[in-house]
């Protein structure tokens, strides 16, 4: 069932974002659910979710932040220091 969500949630979202859930998804192995998707709006939701969902298996909040910007630079194609916090994904930096 949850997966039927995901995958209902993933279908009214633009592809930018399915390709970024995914590549966040994979390169930090693991799952979240799609309620938990719905609320990422801003880079810090999208810093906040990672760290809650496998902050316990990683050694450094920093690399982490690292690793996510550096899949938002390569999708967006945007310079690192367009990348900050409080930018939204849709409006600030242009996912669709």
């Amino acid at each position: 069932m949850q997966l039927v969500k995901k995958l209902v949630y993933l279908a009214r979202m633009g592809h930018g974002i399915i390709k970024l859930i995914t590549k966040i998804e994979k390169e930090f192995s693991f799952n979240a659910p799609v309620q938990r998707w719905e609320r990422v709006i801003t880079v810090k939701d999208v810093y906040n979710l990672v760290w809650e969902s496998v902050g316990e298996k990683l050694t450094d909040k920093n690399d982490m932040t690292e690793r996510i910007n550096n899949i938002l630079i390569y999708q967006i194609g945007c310079e690192p220091a367009e990348i900050s916090p409080e930018k939204m994904l849709t409006v600030d930096l242009g996912l669709d």
